[in-house]
């Protein structure tokens, strides 16, 4: 033991600064764990996702400016979503790591409602229980952004499917979905459909399951039962052109408020040239009014991490002060009790 104490003696500098070292890594590590989580959908969020998905889609299919009735359209057996039933039970599960995917089932009850889950594993997990956990050494197969609708059963086996970011794999039949087996695995970044079944995403991020995105997807999943009914291209790209530019401008503008496209290009290039599509020539100002606006976000210096830490600090400050001043009347009793305990030995010693 005296050893032993010598030699901390010896080396307490050293030992002290590996202990400061240690505690800012720590504490590094925290805020960014802080950060990637706060960026993370909570479950009301999703829930308000479900929320607006469900009712932008309702309005869409009732709304008087898309009359599907008057477009000589006998087939509606797509529109599963409102057909024969009255509700709709939603179960979201939110991974920790991975992505986030929505569960659609018909109600019972005959009103709509929504549960959230939470999964530390990744969300492909939530689907394919049973694929390969360690894909160490699978041959991989790449599908590149794009639009994939399936009407066959795909069965991935010993290998991996990678499913890149901007792909989206479309089942659009129920009973065929994408089976992975136990000796394969599917990796998602863009996103799995299966047909008024399974809506998986691979992100979990806030913007990804925003209620602005949640317009935008049950526009598109609706143009796609428009399609499968047999409307015509140029119905489809009419409700498209009515309803879509003012969802792409909403979602710019969160993102420009979020300071997500700073020193992000490929996102903002892909926004707005969606923005350019969809608008089909008639909104030549405000395109131009967001370029400019884009143009000027460049110009602001971004945070340091250090600034991010400082502001982050200042939303919480009132649980730090809370915390630091229990620690404090905390340690003063114990060193009291302590000071009380040794009186009381050397009374009785004495």
């Amino acid at each position: 033991m005296v050893a032993v104490r010598n030699c901390f003696k010896k080396h307490a500098k050293l030992i002290a600064a590996l202990l400061v070292v240690a505690v800012f890594l720590i504490g590094f590590l925290f805020f960014q764990l802080m950060f990637v989580r706060n960026n993370r959908v909570s479950s009301d969020g999703i829930t308000e996702y479900v929320h607006e998905y469900l009712s932008e889609y309702t309005y869409l299919y009732n709304g008087q400016n898309v009359p599907l009735f008057d477009l000589n359209i006998t087939n509606l057996s797509n529109f599963t979503f409102f057909l024969g039933y009255q509700g709709i039970d939603t179960t979201a599960v939110i991974s920790a790591t991975h992505g986030a995917a929505l569960f659609f089932n018909v109600s019972e009850q005959g009103a709509s409602r929504a549960t959230v889950n939470e999964t530390p594993d990744p969300i492909e997990y939530s689907v394919w229980p049973q694929m390969l956990r360690n894909m160490t050494g699978l041959p991989s197969v790449a599908i590149e952004p794009g639009d994939y609708p399936l009407d066959g059963v795909v069965t991935v086996d010993k290998a991996l499917l990678y499913v890149e970011p901007g792909a989206n794999l479309r089942c659009v039949l129920k009973d065929r979905p994408v089976n992975v087996t136990s000796n394969g695995a599917i990796w998602i970044l863009g996103t799995y459909i299966l047909e008024h079944s399974i809506l998986l995403k691979g992100s979990n991020a806030k913007e990804d399951w925003s209620k602005t995105q949640a317009d935008i997807d049950a526009l598109s999943e609706f143009l796609w039962d428009c399609k499968g009914t047999g409307m015509n291209d140029t119905s489809i790209r009419n409700i498209e052109t009515k309803y879509k530019p003012s969802m792409i401008l909403d979602r710019i503008a969160s993102q420009m408020k979020s300071g997500a496209y700073k020193n992000n290009h490929v996102l903002f290039n892909s926004d707005y040239e969606e923005l350019r599509r969809v608008a089909a020539g008639t909104m030549d100002d405000m395109l131009t009014k967001v370029l400019n606006d884009y143009y000027a976000l460049q110009q602001v210096t971004p945070q340091s991490l250090f600034e991010q830490i400082g502001n982050y600090l200042l939303q919480k400050a009132d649980a730090i002060v809370m915390s630091v001043v229990s620690t404090a009347i905390i340690t003063w009793f114990a060193a009291n009790r302590r000071k009380s305990q040794q009186s009381q030995t050397s009374r009785k010693k004495a």
